[in-house]
């Protein structure tokens, strides 16, 4: 395997009205994940949200309701939704020491005991049941993959929430950390296949129309038109203490095209000791 280089998600704690008791608990849950626990690969599964945020498409190499078993089309990878999920990026969760009991009802409600184990993550990204988690060697002290491991889907996903008061009026659940069950991918399984990046560059054109399916409903984009849209997006991210420039790589895919831009972003003037945190949120 070629060593790969992914992004970190970094440590941001909330906008500006987090109350300071939440901020302080995100902070220290991201300290604790990364001291006690593991870095981990994880890959975000597509799904019906993402595509109408604009975020991700059907794929369009095989008609869902024609072709039950897609879990062979290898631009969705049994997913239904092009790429199957969002490209790799290290997180820092922690594997719990000892798995859970759980019963479960059996064939002819034969009830059977499990242990399955448990992965506590940080706040954020938001985790979601199905999503993929990777175990890799790694670089030392950077975040460039050498090699990958086994892969494991959550599931169960439960968000832990305390409750607080944002601007004195209203209470509100904060997200301070994240518990989910995961299962092992068994080897050999076409999932072993999905890859840290998606080549949505490198797409048959135009898609093929898949056994039952309609032209009609895998239209493909005219040549030469541009279309446009807006989204509110969040950016955050660390300038570091030595004054040097931070870029800020953002990608856009659609259609198999990407397109992407570097903005960088540094101090100007005098700067206190230490990194400095920095976000952008819509208002």
């Amino acid at each position: 395997m070629v060593a790969t280089k992914l992004k970190t998600v970094n440590f941001y704690v909330g906008p500006r009205n987090t109350p300071q008791d939440i901020i302080d608990m995100r902070r220290s849950t991201f300290e604790h994940h990364k001291m006690y626990g593991m870095p981990i690969i994880h890959k975000h599964r597509w799904n019906v949200k993402d595509v109408k945020n604009g975020l991700a498409q059907v794929c369009p190499y095989h008609d869902v309701a024609y072709d039950q078993d897609i879990a062979d089309c290898p631009y969705c990878f049994g997913t239904g939704f092009l790429g199957g999920y969002a490209d790799a990026q290290i997180i820092y969760a922690t594997f719990s020491d000892a798995t859970e009991d759980r019963i479960r009802v059996g064939p002819q409600g034969v009830l059977m005991f499990d242990r399955e184990p448990q992965v506590i993550f940080p706040w954020l990204p938001d985790m979601g049941n199905g999503d993929l988690l990777i175990t890799a060697d790694f670089e030392p002290d950077t975040v460039t993959v050498i090699d990958t491991d086994d892969r494991y889907v959550l599931k169960e996903v439960t968000p832990v929430t305390i409750r607080g008061f944002q601007r004195k009026v209203q209470t509100v659940e904060f997200k301070v950390q994240q518990n989910a069950q995961i299962d092992r991918v068994p080897d050999g399984d076409h999932l072993y296949d999905v890859p840290l990046i998606f080549d949505y560059g490198n797409l048959p054109t135009p898609p093929p129309i898949p056994p039952g399916g309609d032209p009609g409903d895998y239209p493909t984009p005219p040549v030469g038109t541009e279309t446009s849209t807006t989204r509110d997006i969040r950016i955050f991210g660390i300038l570091p203490s030595n004054g040097t420039e931070q870029p800020i790589d953002i990608r856009i895919v659609g259609y198999g095209t990407v397109a992407s831009k570097t903005l960088s972003l540094a101090i100007v003037g005098t700067q206190p000791p230490g990194d400095i945190e920095f976000f952008f949120e819509a208002d």
